[in-house]
């Protein structure tokens, strides 16, 4: 058999301990280990895993906020009405309930937050009688109940919006119940007050409701729930068209994740983001997640969790999405 030596021209080097800044592809023999080591790429493959827990009470477009270990869910809709004001907590295995919204909020109520122990839920339908209006309601979680905050200027359901709950922008959305009129001002929260922010780029009929993801309020993602495959991204001073958009046209996405990995499930359908571009996953949801809910609006992690959702009245288990597919990292290689 040939040496390695004699077919590449290159002799493997022979070293007492791993080189602390090794190129990729390079490979070397660790004598004090008495191993060959190596630097490359290893492929994570995405894969869905099933909760057996449900919420308390089954319902569709939930918003909420937190992780597959400890999360909130709250507001939503079963059929037409009622609206929720309904909080149930999650502790990685089982739902609690929890002090409600202040006012009965369901579809349409823009999320935020990157955990369960403070988040903030704005605009959105809300019950009035024997209908829904459209709100400019402004509620804050503080870890244990939740408190009415200044409302935003505009009557508004279906924002997309990304940030915490101090600090947040909000775009978007529409302002009739019914009647769409979608718009497209922006508007941003500091903690105090509201303040006008340039509004989208998209055109003012567009879509009445936008799904959002990203890593902060000067960095975000929007795209129309409505079945259209646009992308549109906020940079912290302007808005911009992606020139990537979705494999096809859906509505009623769910999406999470950042500028370089992100994930989006549509009933059992998986697509995924690798920075440049989306993709159809192999790996299925194992549920219907129509209008279901993400994790967070606002995140950096590509791991998702998602529950609620449809057809019909609600699908009540939680499922979580370990990824993103064929997400790839460089890692120290052992061979022997």
């Amino acid at each position: 058999m040939a040496n390695f030596d004699t077919i590449a021209g290159l002799k493997i080097p022979v070293v007492s301990s791993d080189p602390s800044n090794p190129l990729q592809g390079e490979i070397w023999y660790n004598s004090t280990a008495d191993k060959f080591r190596g630097y490359g790429l290893y492929s994570v493959t995405a894969a869905w895993t099933s909760s057996p827990a449900s919420l308390n009470s089954g319902r569709r477009a939930c918003a909420g906020a937190g992780t597959s270990s400890e999360g909130l869910a709250f507001a939503g809709y079963i059929g037409g009405f009622p609206r929720f004001n309904g909080t149930e907590s999650w502790n990685g295995s089982s739902w609690s309930t929890e002090p409600s919204l202040p006012t009965p909020l369901g579809q349409g109520i823009t999320h935020v937050g990157v955990g369960k122990s403070s988040c903030a839920g704005v605009g959105g339908y809300y019950f009035s009688g024997p209908s829904a209006s459209v709100g400019n309601r402004h509620s804050q979680w503080n870890g244990s109940a939740w408190s009415s905050s200044t409302a935003i200027p505009a009557t508004r359901y279906g924002m997309g919006g990304c940030g915490v709950y101090n600090n947040m922008m909000v775009s978007g959305g529409a302002h009739a119940n019914g009647g769409y009129f979608p718009q497209t001002s922006s508007y941003t929260w500091n903690g105090s007050a509201w303040a006008d922010s340039p509004a989208a780029n998209w055109s003012p009929g567009t879509a009445a409701e936008f799904t959002s993801w990203g890593t902060s309020s000067t960095n975000w993602y929007a795209s129309p729930s409505s079945s259209q495959t646009a992308i549109y991204v906020y940079n912290g001073s302007s808005w911009a068209t992606s020139p990537a958009t979705f494999p096809s046209s859906l509505s009623s996405r769910t999406i999470w994740g950042n500028s370089s990995a992100a994930a989006s499930v549509h009933d059992t359908l998986t697509q995924t983001w690798n920075g440049s571009a989306w993709a159809t996953s192999p790996a299925s949801a194992n549920s219907n997640h129509r209008e279901a809910m993400r994790s967070n609006a606002t995140t950096s992690s590509t791991d998702g969790w998602v529950f609620g959702g449809g057809p019909g009245n609600g699908v009540t288990s939680g499922e979580t999405f370990v990824g993103p597919q064929n997400s790839v990292t460089t890692v120290n290689l052992d061979f022997s």
